[in-house]
């Protein structure tokens, strides 16, 4: 007698690892960008308004917002588009570009793809 094969528990209820990978990296770029904006604004190092308020304000804003995305990705929202458009933001400092970069190629695989079609 014949039986159907049960679904992969991972292909069907947990997203691929490359989607996880690249959802643990926008929560690392996150974190990061939120240190980096908390960091210069507790230095004061530059004069003026831009660099002593907005910036740190917006780094750290970044930073919240891919750190929840990042969690977000994972649960199955599509979030890639947003994630990419503020994590170019992250280009202004090395460490989180290099996390950007990386999570952007991976959460555009085709398994990654998929996921969000299923």
């Amino acid at each position: 007698m014949n039986l159907p094969q049960a679904p992969e528990l991972d292909e069907y209820h947990y997203p691929p690892r490359c989607l996880r990978a690249a959802g643990a990296l926008w929560i690392a770029s996150g974190v990061l960008l939120i240190l980096i904006g908390l960091a210069l604004f507790s230095q004061r190092i530059w004069a003026g308004l831009l660099f002593e308020l907005v910036l740190p304000v917006l780094l750290a804003s970044a930073g919240v917002y891919l750190w929840r995305r990042g969690l977000w990705l994972g649960r199955g929202a599509d979030a890639r588009t947003g994630l990419l458009v503020v994590g170019l933001l992250g280009y202004i400092t090395v460490w989180p570009a290099l996390l950007v970069a990386t999570a952007v190629v991976l959460q555009t695989r085709p398994a990654a793809d998929r996921w969000f079609t299923h």
